[in-house]
């Protein structure tokens, strides 16, 4: 028989675990929500999701450094001109695109530049399938968008497909066609996709949206209709489908632990650093200190 001075301590014990979980619920910013189901095509109504630091992940993960391998870019050391060398120029990748698979945005935003005023560079490394990195686009988009037209930094786009998910590939394939045919409107491109995920996540949905929810944001976007008819048949087709698999592989060439990963200047940034508007700026200040993310 348990005595009753133990079970008091052990419901006091609870109560103090029960207290220590609320306090760091509150220390997180962003709203708990409905995750995506790993590799799947189901949201797993009734979970609730971590905030974005949690990250999505797949596998084991590794070492959230960034080591150097083949076909990577290092943005630090980059000019405009050295840019240009830089391009993947291959069949089915955008032509902005470079060899890894990332996307700088300068100025405008505009897709392929650099802003050639700092040294400066932000890459956010995603998935479009993934919650987290719909989370993180939410808080920062507008921040980021700030960060280029100020020429604070360059911002460099890196989507891979680690989840499995055939979202990711439609995502992918018709920002291709964006790119490829409407440039300039691909930022807001980008933006409408994920908002179109955290509008389904809010909303409980039971499984990704489908083509037609990227169709209505390219026409709140205000792509022409010859480019959202062509972009759609990209979409369906999978057309940019060398592109997913050059963005996937710098990510495992980077042994890299999952989406979102940030880097800022080469540091791969502890999330936890990034869970309010305007964090990213305040790193970007001349002495902030960028705590890197864990390594376990």
């Amino acid at each position: 028989m348990v005595s009753s001075s133990s079970a008091r301590a052990a419901r006091e014990r609870a109560k103090q675990l029960r207290a220590e979980q609320e306090r760091k619920e509150r220390r997180g910013k962003i709203a708990r929500r409905t995750v995506l189901g790993v590799g799947g095509v189901a949201i797993l109504g009734g979970t609730a999701g971590l905030v974005f630091y949690g990250r999505s992940h797949e596998g084991s993960g590794g070492a959230k450094g960034k080591a150097a391998s083949a076909g990577d870019v290092d943005y630090t050391k980059l000019d405009e001109t050295s840019l240009k060398s830089k391009l993947a120029n291959r069949k089915g990748v955008p032509k902005l695109v470079l060899v890894d698979g990332s996307l700088p945005f300068g100025k405008g935003p505009v897709p392929g530049t650099m802003n050639t005023g700092t040294k400066n560079v932000i890459e956010v490394v995603f998935d479009y399938a993934c919650s987290h990195c719909a989370e993180f686009e939410s808080v920062h988009a507008a921040e980021l968008k700030g960060i280029i037209d100020t020429g604070k930094a360059t911002v460099v786009l890196r989507p891979c497909k680690i989840l499995g998910s055939a979202w990711s590939d439609l995502a992918d394939s018709f920002m291709g066609t964006v790119l490829d045919r409407e440039p300039a409107k691909a930022w807001a491109m980008h933006t409408a996709i994920f908002a179109q995920l955290e509008s389904a996540i809010k909303s409980g949905a039971q499984q990704y949206p489908g083509i037609d929810a990227i169709v209505s944001a390219a026409n709140a976007v205000g792509l022409k209709a010859d480019t959202i008819t062509d972009a759609t048949n990209s979409a369906q087709t999978n057309a940019y489908e060398n592109w997913t698999k050059l963005g996937t592989t710098s990510f495992t060439n980077q042994n890299l632990a999952g989406t979102p990963t940030i880097f800022i200047n080469g540091v791969n940034a502890n999330l936890a650093q990034l869970q309010e508007q305007g964090s990213l700026q305040k790193l970007l200040l001349p002495g902030a200190t960028i705590t890197p993310a864990p390594t376990n």
